[in-house]
């Protein structure tokens, strides 16, 4: 099985895993069903591209990172997402490419943003992530502890231990893939439950704080202090209209803790945090 799957006559399988490689970088694959390559699948939108990506796949002995490389310096990828009148109404779906695809950050990117953002981001890889993790696996039910523990990890999400029949509430409401299904494309939804998760979460109050917390400690100025939370959370510096939303809002309590934590947790609920231009 494992020969007739890598054989070079049969590309069926590099064309599949070049596909999803792409639709993870692009936000949509070649070929749009990513677990339907039949006939009840869509049909690709640039097949000789797909050809091309796998054969060099091939050629490359399956590595994946000359192809990542390849797809992400091409012009492709480095364009804008902006919208162009005259293209939306010729290609409104973006099939041809002539823009990036303006998309949600997976949940697990979602997480370490916050994390990052305060400030216990822990990168240091996890090579055994169920180590010490006893009670997770074998009391994980709804008496127990292990639910909360799991979350409350400052590890990068990657290496978070997986269980099954549990995803915790903030990346379930983010759409993160189900343990127990197969699933080669996430869905990506916008609904009232995730505003909910966002703002009432205990770790995500958590996490605003300590982000609010460095930012007052590491800045005195209070323009400074909104520069850095613009940077942190949304990449970018204020416009001169987030300065005064932001004025308005402190109201001349620029030096109140509850004021940059509340301030922080809007952020972070924010649509602006979870896309990607």
């Amino acid at each position: 099985m494992a020969d007739w799957l890598t054989d070079p006559d049969n590309p069926l399988v590099a064309r599949v895993f070049v596909n999803r490689v792409w639709m993870h970088l692009m936000g949509e694959g070649i070929v749009r069903t990513v677990d339907n390559f039949g006939v009840q699948g869509e049909r690709p939108s640039h097949p000789e591209l797909l050809d091309f990506l796998a054969s060099d796949f091939l050629r490359g002995g399956w590595q994946l990172k000359p192809l990542i490389r390849q797809i992400v310096t091409t012009q492709a990828y480095q364009r804008s997402s902006a919208l162009n009148s005259i293209s939306n109404e010729i290609d409104p779906e973006n099939r041809l490419l002539w823009r990036m695809h303006r998309r949600r950050l997976p949940a697990e990117a979602i997480r370490d943003t916050m994390l990052v953002a305060a400030n216990q981001l822990d990168r240091t890889p996890r090579f055994e992530p169920m180590k010490g993790m006893g009670v997770l696996v074998s009391n994980n039910n709804s008496n127990s502890n292990a639910k909360i523990e799991s979350l409350s990890q400052s590890c990068r999400t990657l290496y978070m231990p997986v269980v099954r029949g549990y995803v915790p509430a903030l990346l379930s409401a983010l759409d993160a893939a189900d343990p127990d299904l197969l699933v080669g494309k996430r869905p990506t939804t916008n609904v009232p439950g995730q505003a909910l998760v966002l703002i009432n979460s205990p770790e995500i109050q958590q996490w605003s704080e300590a982000a609010a917390q460095r930012i007052c400690r590491d800045h005195d100025k209070f323009s400074l202090r909104i520069d850095e939370a613009y940077r942190c959370c949304f990449q970018r510096m204020p416009t001169a209209e987030d300065r005064e939303l932001a004025t308005a809002f402190f109201a001349g309590q620029e030096n109140s803790t509850s004021r940059w934590h509340a301030f922080v947790a809007a952020m972070f609920a924010a649509t602006e945090f979870r896309l990607l231009d």
